[in-house]
């Protein structure tokens, strides 16, 4: 039961496969998410914190001149080669 729930969990959804192609070409913060691909902040940010803990992105706290720091993510090696997969 355990290793089915496990399959079911690392399965992508249609918008995780958006967002991981979409960083595929640089980095990029949560709100550039949001304006590009017409999501709320909140919608780019979960779906962010589970590819990362499926560990296919990795975020870092940026500073910035202005407010808080922000959070940039970015493909990790296993993400890359989940957009590669995807593409063939």
């Amino acid at each position: 039961m355990a290793l089915q729930l496990r399959a079911r969990e690392d399965r992508l959804i249609p918008f995780e496969r958006i967002l991981l192609g979409w960083l595929e070409d640089a980095p990029a913060f949560p709100t550039q998410m949001e304006r590009e691909r017409h999501r709320s902040r909140s919608t780019c940010a979960r779906t962010l914190k589970r590819l990362e803990k499926m560990g296919y992105v990795e975020g870092h706290w940026v500073p910035t001149h202005q407010g808080p720091p922000r959070r940039l993510y970015a493909l990790t090696s296993d993400g890359r080669g989940v957009v590669q997969e995807e593409r063939s």
